[in-house]
Formats: C-alpha cells, sequence, structure tokens
C-alpha cells in the first residue's frame, strides 16, 4: 500500500473516497459510508478532548470501510487533532504507524493524509 502526505484542504483531493471524524456522530472504532464520504468518529461527546487511543481507532475503521467497501484509494484527515486536542506529534505517530500496519484485504492501494499546514505536514514527515 502506497502512503502520500499531502499539505491542503482534503476537499480537493482526488482519491476515491475522503474520511473525516464525524466528531460524536458515532461509535469510536466504527465508519461508515455516508453520503459518498467515510465518517469514522473520533469522540462520544462533541468538544472535549479525546485519549490518543481514539486516533487509533478512528484510524483502522477509516481504513477498513474504505477497503471493504472496494475504495482503491482514500484520504485522511489528522484525526484527533482539532477538538480532539490531541497534539500533532502524537496524532502522526500514532496516525502513521497504524497505516503502515494496516493491511489490506481487498482492493485499498493508497492511503493519503492531508495535513492543513507546513507544522503538521512536518510532524507527519517524520515517520515516511
Amino acid at each position: 500500500m502506497e502512503l502520500r502526505l499531502r499539505q491542503g484542504d482534503i476537499l480537493t483531493a482526488t482519491t476515491a473516497v475522503i474520511a473525516y471524524p464525524a466528531d460524536s456522530a458515532g461509535q469510536v472504532g466504527t465508519a461508515i459510508l455516508q453520503d459518498g464520504r467515510i465518517q469514522a468518529p473520533t469522540m462520544k461527546h462533541a468538544t472535549e478532548p479525546i485519549p490518543p487511543k481514539q486516533v487509533e481507532l478512528a484510524t483502522v475503521a477509516a481504513l477498513r470501510c474504505a477497503d471493504e467497501a472496494g475504495f482503491t484509494s482514500v484520504a485522511l484527515p489528522p484525526f484527533g487533532t482539532t477538538t480532539g486536542q490531541v497534539d500533532l506529534a502524537t496524532a502522526a505517530k500514532i496516525m502513521m504507524e497504524t497505516i503502515q500496519m494496516f493491511r489490506c484485504d481487498r482492493s485499498l492501494q493508497t492511503v493519503e493524509v492531508w495535513l492543513p499546514s507546513p507544522e503538521a505536514l512536518s510532524h507527519f514527515q517524520h515517520y515516511v
């Protein structure tokens, strides 16, 4: 599986599907395909800090959902780094290690992580 880092607006991604955190919209660790996007909740209640483990759970859920739905590529945001208040260094380590260990069973070939700033990109680049 190919892993790419991108800086910019995730809504400009040309991947087959885009994932987003859908904070407080469901069960952490599960993801659903809705309205052409993957919803992967990172928190149970809006506006609360989250434990870093929930970044891992959301990442795995989004990857699994994309693969099982037959998508060849997916764009992910830096889960948990805004409302969830997980620092960028921690989120980068968790997400990059999780993506690199993920085994695709069906079709997923490319994962792009879209980062909003040069600072965020630099944290994630440490794990490429």
